[in-house]
């Protein structure tokens, strides 16, 4: 690897490789299962035309090439902060997009479900202040309480329409929380494609190294805003079958409620 890291590469040569290395990462057995919950998510509560869900997709997408190419600028100093705190960073990208597929299955909007998680978490710490239960089961407390206190400051009910936050007609909070989800908690299954690059970025000036992560995020970015265009073609025809909806919007919330555990224990 550190061979590797100092082998004189052309900037030109560089920037294609990572732009292939991200279209790669989206290809990946750890990514590509995952999109249709992702696609789902935001496209969701979009209205389901074209361009909402284009733009619901392009803010997801700039956020994390806003983050990826911060990691290119700052690589060493960044890079070795999340090899450190990658578990602490799991946690939380976990926890979100455990959050989000609540938020869109709709089962935050039952009032026992809050209820059960905030028993679930208290039960389980009692568990393990009598000693019970050791030490490994606190993470899955803090997992319960982290989204119970999401619940609570109300952040589910700003990525429903009836409260969105008026930033866009379609809102950018949900997208871009997402983004931020993704790049911090799936930076440890992006793997061998991200550490290439960053490894190979690591070679040149920051500005350089910035536009070489933009180009992997780019790469990266593609396919989920050409799936997100054309999914507004299937969803008009879910439209037509609206007494599929609730359906769908729960098995895309499962998908990221399975998405969000593995990250968080992680399992990927």
């Amino acid at each position: 690897m550190e061979v590797l890291a100092r082998t004189s590469v052309p900037f030109w040569l560089a920037l294609g490789t990572a732009f292939l290395y991200g279209i790669l990462t989206f290809l990946s057995p750890c990514i590509l299962p995952m999109v249709p919950g992702y696609i789902s998510f935001l496209t969701a509560e979009s209205g389901r035309s074209s361009r909402s869900s284009f733009f619901s997709a392009l803010f997801f997408v700039l956020t994390f090439t806003l983050v990826f190419s911060l990691m290119g600028f700052g690589v060493g100093t960044i890079s070795t902060f999340i090899t450190v705190n990658s578990s602490y960073l799991r946690y939380v990208g976990g926890s979100l997009i455990i959050f989000f597929g609540l938020q869109m299955s709709g089962l935050l909007l039952k009032e026992f479900v809050p209820k059960i998680i905030l028993f679930l978490a208290l039960f389980l710490a009692s568990l393990h202040l009598f000693g019970i239960l050791g030490d490994c089961i606190l993470p899955t407390i803090g997992l319960l309480l982290l989204v119970y206190a999401l619940y609570v400051i109300g952040l589910h009910r700003l990525m429903y329409s009836e409260v969105r936050l008026k930033l866009h007609p379609e809102g950018v909070l949900k997208p871009v929380l997402l983004g931020l989800a993704f790049a911090i908690g799936w930076s440890p299954c992006l793997g061998p494609f991200l550490g290439t690059v960053l490894i190979q970025s690591s070679s040149f000036p920051p500005p350089q190294a910035a536009l070489i992560l933009f180009a992997y995020s780019i790469g990266l970015a593609i396919p989920f805003l050409v799936l997100a265009s054309a999914s507004s073609l299937l969803f008009s025809f879910v439209n037509k079958m609206s007494k599929y909806g609730l359906v769908m919007e729960l098995v895309g919330g499962s998908l990221l409620i399975l998405v969000g555990v593995a990250i968080f224990y992680g399992l990927v």
